[in-house]
């Protein structure tokens, strides 16, 4: 509508966008705290149409400090999302991926690096896969160990509950509303069960992270935290818009979708 502002990053292919949207849906599905995005289309520097990915943008939004162990802590809850969906992206090379809104939560606004795609859309190729490395690797390499590398034993099993509530069948529907119920929605969905059931397994079986007398589910309520309800996310229309992207590389900006 007039005066809407929307993020809108150009794709470097459809499967990469596509990929993205999948990444966020599954997001959404498990709870997590994100900015919802939907395919969308701009125009690059020749006047054609590109495809990529858009989300209406909050105005409340200000920068995440990782500095501030208030707001490393307040990401914590979503961590194990993070490393299930493989996101090597999750905080952003200036830590630009995730913001903090008007009620003290830390919010992750760009998925393109999730699942089966780098952030600039080079496919993981064999990196992506069942194993789910990335709930050790995440809190010790580069940006996102600098948020993620005090999690405690307690933060890292009161995230991983978080993946209890992503059944097989919760799973499987979210896949196939984007990829269909061929044999590529089928690998997916066998490589995310897989990836959840050895989180899982490392979080709270044999694993180095075991402990007793651990809290299910989210705490630390007030400013940099919250309780999700559990509630299944707010379904929003498909943003349509159009706005200048550079043809030859992925280009993400806030763009005021002001006027007619």
């Amino acid at each position: 509508g007039a005066g809407n502002k929307f993020y809108f990053k150009e794709s470097k292919s459809p499967e990469h966008a596509r990929n993205e949207v999948l990444a966020t849906i599954l997001y959404e599905t498990a709870g997590a705290d994100i900015l919802p995005i939907r395919l969308a289309t701009g125009k690059n520097a020749a006047g054609e149409d590109v495809l990529g990915t858009a989300s209406e943008w909050r105005e409340d939004f200000t920068d995440f400090d990782p500095q501030d162990p208030a707001m490393r802590k307040a990401a914590f809850p979503d961590f194990a999302i993070h490393a299930w969906l493989a996101n090597w992206d999750v905080v952003g090379l200036v830590y630009d991926n995730l913001m903090v809104d008007g009620e003290g939560n830390v919010v992750h606004v760009d998925t393109g690096g999730a699942l089966k795609f780098r952030a600039q859309g080079e496919p993981k190729g064999g990196a992506w896969n069942e194993g789910g490395s990335e709930f050790a690797t995440l809190r010790v390499m580069g940006q996102a160990g600098e948020v993620f590398g005090g999690m405690s034993t307690t933060d890292l099993q009161n995230s991983a509950n978080e993946l209890r509530k992503m059944s097989d069948d919760v799973i499987r529907s979210a896949v196939e509303r984007v990829m269909g119920a061929g044999a590529d929605g089928t690998d997916m969905v066998n490589t995310l069960i897989a990836r959840r059931n050895n989180i899982l397994n490392v979080a709270f079986g044999e694993g180095q992270f075991v402990s007793s007398g651990i809290t299910a589910g989210r705490s630390g309520l007030g400013k940099y935290g919250r309780r999700h309800t559990g509630e299944p996310p707010e379904q929003r229309p498909e943003p349509s818009h159009r706005t200048t992207t550079q043809a030859d590389e992925v280009h993400a900006s806030v763009v005021d979708c002001s006027g007619p």
